[in-house]
C-alpha cells in the first residue's frame, strides 16, 4: 500500500489478494488497514479475483463468484 500511495495513481487493480479462510481473525486486521486506507486516500482498490478482504469488486473474464 506504501507503493502505490508514493504513485500517482488513482485506481488499482489487485489480483491474488484473497485472504485467509473464512473466520480467521487475521482477515478482520487486513479488513481494517484496507478500510483505512481507502478512507484516507483518493486511490481506488479492486479485486478483479475472488477474495475474503472488503475490496470493491470487478468481474474479469471467467471471474463469476461474486
Amino acid at each position: 500500500l506504501a507503493t502505490i500511495a508514493s504513485g500517482n495513481v488513482s485506481n488499482v487493480l489487485m489480483a491474488g489478494f484473497d485472504g485467509y479462510p473464512a473466520g480467521d481473525k487475521r482477515n478482520e486486521e487486513n479488513n481494517r488497514i484496507i478500510e483505512l486506507f481507502m478512507k484516507y486516500s483518493d486511490i481506488n482498490l479492486t479485486a478483479i479475483t475472488p477474495t475474503n478482504y472488503n475490496l470493491n469488486k470487478k468481474r474479469v473474464f471467467g471471474y463469476l463468484n461474486q
